[in-house]
């Protein structure tokens, strides 16, 4: 995570969150890294997200890409 390290205990979290932001927004796994960055930054429900979670925003993002590109990644060897 380029902003902060996060705690072991609180990675769970930062995955569970992460989930359901992607979850919320379907339509994201149609979007590169690039696209979901652009349209992820500024939003209203990470936004959300992180303040209950306590985890900065920028980290919520780049856990969200990262879940996307592991489930593109499964989509092309299926």
């Amino acid at each position: 995570m380029s902003s902060e390290r996060l705690s072991f205990a609180k990675r769970p979290l930062l995955i569970r969150s992460a989930e359901a932001i992607f979850t919320a927004y379907e339509m994201l796994e149609e979007y590169d890294e690039e696209g979901i960055r652009e349209f992820l930054e500024g939003d209203i429900t990470v936004a959300a997200v992180s303040v209950v979670s306590g985890i900065d925003e920028p980290a919520l993002v780049d856990e969200v890409v990262k879940q996307a590109s592991k489930l593109q990644h499964q989509a092309e060897l299926a």
